[in-house]
């Protein structure tokens, strides 16, 4: 996902993988790596409501019963799903 995460008007790529990284790279190269607390299954990016005039997007990382929320890539706040009703048969 290309995303300018550091709000220079400079989109990079965004990889989150299975090894637990986070990964940005500007072209070929490499920018930076940040490790993650479990395994990622989504990343998302999205602008949050607000008055500020900074326009850095957040990014949602979602990892099994949590999504990890980080501002200027460092953590910033951990959010836990509620679990699935269990229907009985």
């Amino acid at each position: 996902r290309l995303v300018d995460v550091t709000g220079d008007g400079d989109p990079k790529l965004l990889v989150a993988d299975q090894n637990r990284k986070l990964r940005l790279y500007k072209g070929m190269n490499l920018v930076s790596e940040h490790a993650l607390l479990d395994t990622p299954s989504a990343i998302c990016a999205f602008y949050e409501e607000s008055k500020s005039s900074s326009r850095v997007p957040s990014l949602a990382v979602a990892c099994g019963q949590f999504i990890f929320i980080y501002k200027k890539l460092r953590p910033h706040y951990k959010f836990t799903l509620p679990a699935p009703p269990v229907n009985e048969v």
